[in-house]
């Protein structure tokens, strides 16, 4: 669960973009500059915001690095309550982390399981692409093909022999 206050920006954002539940205060500012600043985002961060926000929702945050405040961020899904004050905040979250630790652990973890697999940001092949997407934009020779090849190659999964028969 994520309590969220003053500015979620770039990897703060996405980090608690990534938490089940996200709870903020009116005045909080949301904002992902990474793009706009020439810095790809990596590891699952795209398909994940777009997973909680929607296409659509994450173009505009992503690409023109738009700013959203707490009642658009509970609009288009990036938070699921606003409180005004941090008095507030801290009430609606003990109240939810209250209500989720009263329910029966496997069952949330079943859930969460669900949940997890009903979206594709977590994916291997996603994580392996985005790395060698990545790789491609830093590699000192700027050439996208050696050095997605090289990424993969370093990220290609390890294929162990089957143990010997006799």
């Amino acid at each position: 669960m994520a309590r969220i206050h003053g500015h979620a920006i770039g990897g703060g954002l996405l980090l608690a973009v990534a938490n089940d539940i996200r709870v903020a205060e009116r005045d909080t500012r949301f904002r992902v500059p990474e793009v706009a600043s020439g810095i790809p985002l990596t590891w699952g961060s795209t398909p994940l915001l777009v997973e909680e926000v929607g296409a659509s929702a994450a173009r505009e945050m992503i690409l023109f690095g738009t700013e959203l405040r707490g009642d658009t961020a509970a609009s288009v899904g990036l938070v699921h309550a606003v409180t005004d004050g941090l008095d507030a905040l801290d009430a609606e979250v003990a109240h939810r982390v209250a209500h989720v630790a009263a329910l029966r652990p496997e069952v949330v973890a079943v859930t969460k399981r669900q949940f997890r697999l009903s979206g594709a940001a977590y994916s291997e092949e996603h994580l392996v692409a985005d790395a060698a997407d990545y790789a491609s934009l830093i590699s000192p020779d700027r050439d996208p093909r050696t050095s997605a090849r090289r990424a993969r190659e370093r990220h290609a999964p390890v294929q162990e022999s089957p143990p010997a028969l006799g």
